[in-house]
């Protein structure tokens, strides 16, 4: 994800079917590992579908989950920060990669990584990275019974 950002100038998103969630460790992980990479402050893009009655519910409860996860995410970044937002749309990463002295560009700014349902249409400054489903058309990996 980091190369992505840092090669493509754009905002890697993580896509998911709608089977697959995170919890708020993985979101602790996943910034911690930026932090090795002298990224210290990460914002999550959770990509979320609006309008409808039942989509407005969905995301009433996306919306506590990403508190909750916020509080989580404060008490276990001492060398980093990252925090989770809910949004329409990913963001466009204010990053356009790293000096040639490997310091980050836009220190303040957060790195952006996207979250979002495959149902959802990404905007051309992604690349998404497909993290379910199979690679071979023909084969499913959906049980049977």
């Amino acid at each position: 994800m980091i190369r992505i950002g840092q090669d493509t100038a754009t905002t890697p998103v993580l896509v998911t079917p709608s089977f697959l969630s995170f919890r708020a460790n993985f979101y602790v992980a996943l910034a911690s590992q930026f932090a090795e990479h002298r990224i210290r402050s990460v914002r999550f893009d959770l990509a979320s579908p609006v309008g409808g009655f039942w989509q407005t519910l969905k995301n009433g409860c996306l919306a506590w989950r990403v508190h909750r996860y916020n509080r989580i995410l404060a008490r276990a970044g001492s060398q980093w920060h990252a925090r989770l937002v809910q949004t329409a749309t990913i963001g466009r990463t204010a990053r356009s990669g790293m000096n040639p002295s490997g310091s980050a560009q836009h220190a303040d700014a957060p790195w952006i990584i996207g979250v979002s349902p495959e149902t959802l249409a990404l905007p051309a400054w992604t690349t998404p990275i497909r993290l379910a489903g199979s690679p071979i058309p023909a084969v499913s990996l959906q049980s049977n019974g």
